[in-house]
């Protein structure tokens, strides 16, 4: 079997993995599954489910519904919003470095793209840019991979956006972890 084919497969089963975790977390109350997992394992669980289901835009979802599900199902929000956020940022500096390594094909293939976003990011003031990555970090529960590729396109300096992603991933996680733990759901999960 070759190499692309085992890697397309392990992908694959990693996505049946969080689409099953989904279905999981939609059917089964919220306090069944903290009692079944642990309160205190819930933490890591959600660290590594930030780390892994963050990275995609397809399995982003079932980290959310996660942090939902264990704040609901009795685990401290706080501790769930700071793991999960740091899951998050985990992901998102991994996709970072993944995007800049892949820009020199996108240039090859794309002459013009990577220089009309490059010239459009840089052009804007830095306080606007990393208002901008805090803002959407924090307040749009979607993976971050279209933020982190224009900012790699950009060759954006990853040590002045990063505390911003951080605090953005943070707040996101604790946002979703605290209205979830006073019964605040947005009706598709327990």
């Amino acid at each position: 079997m070759s190499e692309t084919v085992r890697n397309g497969a392990y992908l694959l089963l990693l996505f049946i993995f969080f689409i099953a975790c989904l279905v999981l977390l939609y059917f089964v109350p919220s306090e069944d599954i903290v009692r079944t997992i642990g309160v205190d394992n819930t933490y890591l669980v959600l660290f590594f489910f930030g780390i892994f289901a963050g990275f995609s835009s397809l399995t982003g979802g079932s980290f959310y519904a996660a942090v939902a599900t264990f704040a609901a199902g009795g685990s401290n929000p706080i501790i769930l919003g700071l793991a999960g956020g740091l899951g998050l940022f985990i992901s998102d500096s991994i996709f970072y470095y993944v995007a800049l390594r892949g820009i020199q094909i996108i240039r090859k293939k794309w002459n013009r793209l990577p220089e009309k976003i490059a010239a459009w990011v840089n052009a804007r003031n830095q306080w606007l840019v990393l208002g901008f990555v805090y803002a959407y970090a924090a307040f749009i529960p979607v993976p971050s991979d279209i933020l982190l590729g224009a900012l790699a396109i950009s060759d954006y300096p990853y040590k002045k956006f990063a505390p911003y992603l951080l605090v953005g991933d943070l707040t996101l996680a604790l946002l979703i972890a605290a209205l979830a733990s006073f019964g605040i759901t947005w009706g598709w999960w327990h």
